[in-house]
Parts: structure tokens; C-alpha cells; sequence
């Protein structure tokens, strides 16, 4: 599966956003303040609200895009099997919690396969019949529901999909164990793999790159800098072949020197995942095909804020 096209209308600094004919590879570059890393979170909230729940991951008023009206609305578009696909989904408030106020998923040739409005809708089973519901809460995303329940195929394979998105933001702390534990399982299954990561980080650090085999794992992590801890993170999700899905990788130019940012590009370019990633230049990516280049200027029309006059 891959993205085609995002719109993004009232969440963060996002009034109304659209990305579209988007590539394998997709460079976003702009400056501070445009909305980057609101998009990098954007990517995370939508994974978010599909493994813990509506409730526990919206907070509406912190969201939702300040002195402006509406709900916050998301339609992700993607591919599968060569045929284009939407996911619509509308948040909104009553009684100070979030409501899915509507969400529905569609297919070319099938047109709908779930339609969602406040709990109640339906969802095409795999014959093609529709099956009814009723949440017992108006904040029930459907799609987790369903796509755990392989109910219809569609909707698994989306749910699956976005659960695969592997997200690097610039807060490392709490992916320091997250890497060794992966690190460990690709030792113990994968050790071919392991092998191959540590050659690529040998041609982006080769001043200060350690063989993992004169440390354990865990105390090569201890001492990895924030750029060789990136790096092996981003090795990890295009190398790993459990967590491939959709890598977004916030600030790629962050604490990277540019031969080893370079490099890191050009795996990602070779790799099997569609990747997005954000910076404030243009950097060399306009030397591959099949990348595209989006540039922000404001993420909404007015850069309001309570506190800035």
C-alpha cells in the first residue's frame, strides 16, 4: 500500500492543507513554523487513535486549530493492488470529549466498505453484504474494530497498514529501548540483516562507528550519539522486514552530517518503503525520480495563536 494524497483541514496549525500525487519517496522542506513537525505528528496521532482509542489520544481543544470553525478533518488517500482508496475522517466535540462525527472508507468499483457517523453505520462484509452496527460510545473508530476482526478485507489490510507506520520524530529518549529491542531480534533472526545496517552505518560514520560485536547491544546503544541512534532507527524500519510499512521521519537533517544525511537518502531510495520526510532545504533529492517535493509556506491561512500577539 502506498499514500497518494493527504488532506488535513483544523488540526494543529493545518486550517486547510492538501498534499497530492504523492511518490514513493516525499520530501517535505519549509521553515520553522510551517507545520513539519505538525505533520510528522499528524502521521502519529492517526496511529495513535487506531491502537489506544479516540478518547485517549484526542484532546480536541489542544488540536483543533485555534479561532477557527469546523471539525478537524483527515482523508487519507493511498493505493492498493492498483486501486485507489480513501479514508475520510471527521473529529468533532460535544460535552467537552471528541466524537466521530463521521468516518467512512471507500474502494474503486466497490464505493463504500464502511460508513461510520457517530457508532452507528455499517460495514460491507467480505460477500459483499452489508452488516449493520451500533457502538455503545459516539467516540468508536470502526476501522480498528473491524480490522481486527478481518470483517472485510479492505478495511484489515488499511488498519494493518497504518498500525505499520514507523515514526521517527526528534524525542530520542523513548526509542533508545525500542531500537535494542529490535536490534536483539534481528541478532537472534535476522542476523544477515544486522550485518548489512552496520556496513551502512560503517560508510555514514566511518570515524566513529563501532563494530556492535566489540559491545553488547544494549551498551552500544548507551553510548550511541543522537545522529548514529537516527540513523540506525531509520536503518531499522527500511531493513526490518516485521515492521515495514510507511516510514516518516521527522527533520532528516537533524544532528546528521551531510555526506552521512546523503547516505541515509539514498537507502531510504533503494529501499522497499515509502518514505516521508520533512526538512528545511530542498537537500539532493532532486537527483532520484519518483520523489516528491512539497513545500509548506503557512499551514493555515492565519498564523494565530492565543498567546502571540
Amino acid at each position: 500500500m502506498e499514500l497518494t494524497g493527504l488532506t488535513v483541514k483544523n488540526y494543529g496549525i493545518f486550517n486547510d492543507i492538501r498534499l497530492n500525487k504523492l511518490a514513493k519517496m516525499i520530501m517535505v522542506h519549509g521553515n520553522n513554523g510551517t507545520g513539519k513537525t505538525t505533520l510528522i505528528r499528524l502521521f502519529q496521532f492517526l496511529k495513535n487513535c487506531f491502537t489506544d482509542g479516540l478518547k485517549e489520544t484526542c484532546c480536541y481543544n489542544k488540536l483543533h486549530t485555534y479561532d477557527e470553525q469546523g471539525p478537524i478533518t483527515i482523508d487519507i488517500k493511498y493505493q492498493e493492488a492498483g486501486k485507489a482508496s480513501v479514508y475520510h475522517l471527521v473529529i468533532g466535540e460535544q460535552n467537552n470529549r471528541p466524537i466521530v462525527q463521521r468516518e467512512w472508507l471507500t474502494q474503486d468499483g466497490m464505493g463504500h466498505v464502511l460508513d461510520n457517523k457517530a457508532g452507528v453505520g455499517r460495514c460491507r462484509t467480505s460477500s459483499g453484504k452489508w452488516q449493520k452496527f451500533k457502538f455503545s460510545s459516539d467516540d468508536t473508530l470502526a476501522v480498528p474494530v473491524y480490522g481486527r476482526l478481518v470483517f472485510n478485507p479492505q478495511v484489515s489490510s488499511f488498519y494493518a497498514w497504518v498500525g505499520s507506520w514507523y515514526i521517527v520524530d526528534n524525542e530520542d529518549s523513548y526509542q533508545r529501548y525500542e531500537v535494542v529491542e529490535l536490534l536483539v531480534q534481528l541478532e537472534r533472526y535476522y542476523p544477515d540483516i544486522l550485518l548489512d545496517i552496520e556496513s551502512k552505518l560503517v560508510e555514514m560514520f566511518p570515524y566513529m562507528w563501532v563494530p556492535l560485536k566489540d559491545y553488547s547491544i544494549a551498551g552500544a546503544m548507551d553510548h550511541a550519539t543522537s545522529g548514529v541512534l537516527r540513523a540506525i532507527t531509520c536503518l531499522l524500519a527500511i531493513s526490518n522486514p516485521t515492521i515495514v510499512g510507511m516510514l516518516v521521519v521527522d527533520s532528516i537533517d537533524s544532528c546528521l552530517d551531510a555526506g552521512a544525511r546523503n547516505k541515509l537518502i539514498q537507502y531510504f531510495y533503494k529501499s522497499n518503503s515509502q518514505v516521508i520526510t520533512t526538512s528545511h532545504y530542498r537537500l539532493m533529492w532532486g537527483v532520484f525520480t519518483n520523489v516528491t517535493l512539497k513545500e509548506l509556506f503557512y499551514g493555515c491561512r492565519h498564523m494565530r495563536h492565543p498567546n502571540v500577539k
